[in-house]
């Protein structure tokens, strides 16, 4: 069976839900938009997360269809606004580029301190009323490096710690067949690309992909009403009037460049909670500990020092990097060409230089 995207996500503000999209564009930090906001602390600039604060998991972004065209933050065009919507409160909107200077606040998340732009009051009163408590919104700003112990140069915005994160479905699939008492959603996860296909488990063998975009649908059509092959199918419609349609699927962008794998994604408690309710269960967490601890597969004795803390750790999905970032785009129905696959389980590519 092939492997395919299924689903492509961002998630403009951290820890809160993500938007669905046809198609999406990789900037340096990862795909469009993804933790370019993120809600802090207002005494000291500590990011919070639906670890510690669930309700963050009702905070729905909305983008406009226009600013998913442009290439960075810096070429959007004046007045788009992403709106955010959450229960019992009235619509915030939050222009894409700033209507005045913001100011520079001092945050941290993780092990990272640096300097984020404050969206302003309006939005700080919006999210303190939400989750109780005097909070800010920020905006990205500056280079936050990944760890270098397994990137060379590559950079992230306010996700955890890697750019892009990649899930299977046939390994949730598995994941659910183990777990008897409740169904766990692939939103649980938090992934920017969703795959389906290859088998449960075989993307911890993944160290370099490739994502190929399927024919457009006018030269499918085409090469099945007239029995071409899809090329000459292309080619013909190009030379006639007919490359008019072509036009019409270009909303999906072409897949370009290679992809590997950087890490595999230890998980936390905040896979135990419903993203739905907020409520919190014991599962993947305790069925996770039978059979994907990182000593049970292998990660603990990779080449990296960080690695000998990995044996209680579990992980499910990966951390992906790409070269170059900014030239990538990502697209439902891409197929997944799996070009190399590591020799030892623990071994973890390093840096953007692709083998």
């Amino acid at each position: 069976m092939p492997i395919k995207v299924t689903g492509v996500f961002t998630y403009p503000i951290k820890s809160c839900r993500p938007v669905s999209l046809p198609s999406a564009r990789l900037w340096t930090t990862g795909l469009q938009f993804d933790r370019t906001w993120m809600v802090v602390n207002a005494a000291n600039g500590k990011f919070l997360s639906m670890r510690t604060h669930p309700r963050l998991t009702f905070v729905a972004p909305d983008l406009p269809p226009e600013a998913l065209e442009c290439d960075s933050l810096n070429a959007l065009p004046e007045g788009l606004v992403m709106t955010v919507r959450a229960p019992g409160m009235e619509a915030l909107r939050i222009p894409l580029v700033p209507t005045y200077k913001l100011p520079e606040i001092n945050v941290s998340v993780w092990e990272h301190e640096g300097k984020a732009l404050d969206e302003g009051d309006v939005a700080a009163k919006w999210f303190s009323k939400f989750l109780n408590q005097p909070v800010r919104l920020v905006r990205h700003t500056g280079v936050r490096p990944c760890d270098d112990n397994y990137t060379d140069d590559m950079q992230t915005a306010y996700s955890d710690g890697f750019p892009i994160l990649l899930a299977s479905e046939d390994s949730l699939a598995d994941l659910n067949v183990r777990v008897e008492t409740e169904h766990l959603a692939m939103q649980r996860f938090r992934p920017n690309i969703v795959v389906e296909g290859g088998g449960r488990w075989d993307e911890d063998t993944w160290q370099t992909i490739r994502l190929v975009r399927s024919p457009p649908l006018a030269v499918k059509v085409v090469a099945k009403l007239l029995k071409l092959p899809m090329s000459v199918a292309r080619g013909l419609l190009r030379a006639t009037r007919l490359h008019l349609l072509l036009r019409r699927d270009a909303t999906r962008k072409e897949a370009q460049g290679k992809f590997f794998s950087v890490k595999p994604c230890s998980r936390c408690k905040m896979t135990t909670m419903d993203p739905e309710t907020a409520i919190e269960g014991m599962e993947p967490l305790v069925i996770f500990d039978s059979f994907r601890k990182g000593k049970q597969l292998g990660f603990a004795s990779g080449r990296h020092s960080k690695q000998a803390g990995w044996g209680e750790s579990v992980f499910f999905g990966w951390n992906l990097g790409a070269a170059p970032l900014n030239t990538q785009t990502v697209n439902v129905g891409d197929t997944v060409a799996v070009l190399t696959r590591r020799q030892n389980i623990g071994d973890h590519h390093r840096g953007n230089k692709i083998p």
